[in-house]
């Protein structure tokens, strides 16, 4: 295992959800750093749809993890079409 991985596992790290006008969840994600992840999704052909983007912060990458599962399973977003592989 990488020397790396160890910090990234007690990083601070958020999920983050990207929603409609609505309120639906578009896309659910996990980074350490929002800024350069959204700046990315912001290239895709459904970013015009995003109007409301939520962040929630956890203390290391285990919990985001969890979090960010069970908000895919639970939020269904449309964009997330290849689940949580990580």
């Amino acid at each position: 295992m990488p020397a790396y991985y160890s910090d990234l596992v007690h990083r601070k790290t958020a999920v983050y959800w990207l929603r409609d006008k609505d309120g639906n969840a578009l896309y659910v994600g996990l980074t350490c750093n929002p800024r350069g992840r959204l700046s990315k999704h912001a290239m895709r052909e459904w970013w015009p749809q995003v109007t409301d983007i939520d962040i929630e912060w956890y203390e290391g990458r285990e919990g985001a993890k969890d979090r960010e599962r069970w908000a895919i399973v639970w939020d269904k977003p449309l964009h997330n079409i290849t689940g949580v592989v990580r």
